[in-house]
């Protein structure tokens, strides 16, 4: 068997949860498949995997590999889904993003988006070179919808792997509140007295 691997993947950071959505793409150029190994990073667990004719999946936490067996052999090419977490306790944390490796692949193409909620964002301090996010979200395609409630707006960096460079780390932190006020005063005098009037206008701009 002879076949080509692609890994879209999309980090989607949150205040206690890093969850990683995966397009997995097979180009087979030369016989079937039947059943695909895939190693996955350390301190990622694997949560859900769909795709065509799938049958039964594994994912062995010991080991960080994924068997996923298909009821009917694939030739041509292949696609499936899978998402990988890995929980936190509350932000600040730190992150370490790797694509997922396709075992006895003949080459593999990897890319990874990086998007967060609101009110967290990451701060990177390795990672591969930046490819441009629009290109990265019209290549990832319908990967950006799969993640509930994600705008492609939120979609910050991009970046394309190669096996010299395919580590992305940094940390997540929140963002910090921020308040902003305005003040409207008056003096007078009445009947000997200094009565002051205040008004205050106050807008949380971030919580």
């Amino acid at each position: 068997v002879r076949f080509y691997a692609q890994d879209m993947a999309l980090a989607y950071a949150t205040s206690g949860l890093l969850q990683v959505y995966h397009a997995v793409r097979l180009q087979i150029a030369q016989g079937q498949i039947e059943k695909l190994m895939v190693e996955v990073p350390e301190g990622q667990t694997v949560t859900s995997v769909s795709g065509p004719n799938l049958g039964a999946w594994r994912f062995d936490p010991a080991s960080h590999v994924l068997e996923v067996r298909l009821s009917q052999p694939a030739t041509g090419s292949y696609a499936a889904t899978l998402v990988t977490q890995s929980a936190n306790a509350s932000a600040p944390y730190d992150v370490r993003l790797e694509p997922l490796t396709v075992r006895d692949a003949v080459d593999q193409h990897s890319e990874i988006g990086l998007a967060a909620e609101a009110s967290v964002y990451v701060s990177l301090e390795q990672h591969p070179a930046a490819m441009n996010v629009q290109d990265y979200v019209r290549e990832a395609g319908p990967l950006v919808g799969a993640v509930p409630g994600l705008a492609a707006g939120q979609i910050s960096q991009a970046f394309r792997c190669d096996s010299q460079s395919r580590v992305v780390t940094g940390r997540v932190q929140i963002v910090p509140s921020e308040v902003r006020s305005r003040e409207t005063a008056r003096f007078n005098v009445e009947d000997d007295r200094l009565v002051y009037n205040s008004q205050w206008e106050i807008e949380i701009a971030k919580a």
